[in-house]
């Protein structure tokens, strides 16, 4: 398998969707590099031709360090995981310098965090002491952070009007136009960043938002979800909720108009435990058992032929989920004793676990022997935390994306 690799210019990664003309016509598959110099997955012929796949593994790596982390989050390049103490420790390409790291190394800021999520070029997280920060790439100047006027942040910088957030989501994929949203413990949910469909839920599409703003509706949500185009959240009587481009399906509806700017249920009656978002599909856990709607793209439903469901259709050959974890057309799960499975588009460079040979669009088991209590997925990379907290990657295993010193 190989891949053409394009060498963009430094101000067009800044803007994250153009290809200068030199580059050659090539489809945008992907970053793979920060702000400067850096590398673009492409499909078919380049200026520079056909490439073999950069090195990689399919069999989990112990990250180094002897510590135990309580969350994990990754960007297309780096990833940074945080100690019971607050402590981040961050390894491989991170943001904004694009410095390469190869084993955990501490983030020089005097903010504890409790969780984290990240973008395709940023990271936020939830402060010990309160307050919601983000740092990275400042893309449309939408972090809503207090600096918003820099395109690069270099350090955690509070979020304007986060303080009450006690969850917090934002879109992990690449070349990310992207919302971020969260949860208050008083069950409300407020959105910031982008909004060409409404995925703020604010009825106010196409009408960007820099602060945390409060979405419409009187539903109380315990946790929110952000895709590219779509956001979807958990009420406290386990209802689905999404909004935002609709024409997909995953908003759980098919009907026009292609976007609602408010939440709408998703169509079932289903009552679930946790629920996760991805480019094109949604999932959510009910009594052990997967449903999944949206678009079919790369087995992102199953073994099918390449349709639509708006509506939850179960998933077959899982065992009982206890956590759902997705990216892109990727989907994993884990069971109650930390064995993962997964299908769909995951497993390009062995990112899911198991050869890139593997045909995952039906269900199979990660091939290794550790149990996982969290698992982050991205295009070509995976991390996650085992069940006595240490971290472990796979996938690429170049600009120290293992964290293991390679």
């Amino acid at each position: 398998m190989t891949r053409t690799h394009c060498i963009s210019r430094p101000a067009l990664a800044i803007l994250g969707l153009l290809i200068s003309a030199s580059l050659g016509a090539c489809k945008l598959d992907g970053i793979i590099g920060p702000t400067s110099g850096c590398f673009i997955l492409c499909d078919g012929i380049g200026p520079i031709g056909p490439l073999p796949d950069p090195p990689h593994t399919s069999v989990p790596t112990r990250v180094s360090g002897d510590r135990a982390y309580v969350d994990l989050a990754m960007t297309d390049l780096g990833t940074c995981a945080i100690t019971e103490a607050g402590e981040t420790w961050c390894w491989g390409v991170l943001p904004p310098a694009g410095n390469s790291v190869l084993v955990p190394t501490l983030l020089s800021t005097p903010i504890r965090f409790r969780t984290l999520v990240a973008g395709g070029d940023h990271f936020c997280g939830l402060g010990l002491a309160g307050g919601t920060y983000c740092w990275g790439a400042n893309g449309w100047r939408l972090l809503g952070t207090e600096d918003s006027l820099n395109y690069q942040i270099a350090l955690p910088s509070r979020v304007a009007g986060g303080d009450s957030l006690v969850q917090l989501s934002t879109t992990g994929l690449e070349w990310d136009r992207s919302a971020r949203c969260g949860v208050t413990a008083s069950r409300r949910a407020f959105c910031w960043g982008w909004n060409d469909a409404g995925q703020l839920g604010r009825d106010t599409a196409g009408t960007e938002g820099r602060v945390p703003a409060e979405v419409v509706g009187a539903n109380a949500f315990v946790s929110i979800h952000v895709a590219p185009r779509a956001t979807c959240a958990l009420d406290d009587v386990g209802a689905a909720w999404c909004w935002g481009v609709t024409g997909l399906g995953l908003t759980g509806t098919n009907t026009l108009p292609n976007e609602r700017d408010t939440p709408g249920r998703v169509s079932g009656g289903h009552t679930f435990s946790a629920i996760a978002v991805g480019a094109y599909h949604a999932c959510g856990i009910e009594g052990g058992t997967v449903w999944c709607w949206g678009d079919e793209f790369s087995g992102a439903l199953g073994p099918r032929t390449g349709r639509i469901d708006p509506e939850p259709r179960r998933m077959l050959g899982l065992p009982s989920a206890s956590k759902l974890f997705i990216h892109q057309g990727g989907s994993c799960v884990v069971d109650g004793e930390g064995a993962a499975a997964c299908w769909g588009a995951s497993n390009y460079l062995g990112a899911a676990g198991v050869p890139d040979s593997v045909n995952t669009a039906s269900p199979f088991t990660v091939q290794t022997t550790t149990r996982f209590s969290k698992l982050v997925l991205r295009s070509g990379s995976s991390c996650g935390l085992d069940l006595e907290g240490r971290a472990w990657c796979w996938g690429r295993s170049d600009l120290g994306r293992l964290g293991n010193g390679t």
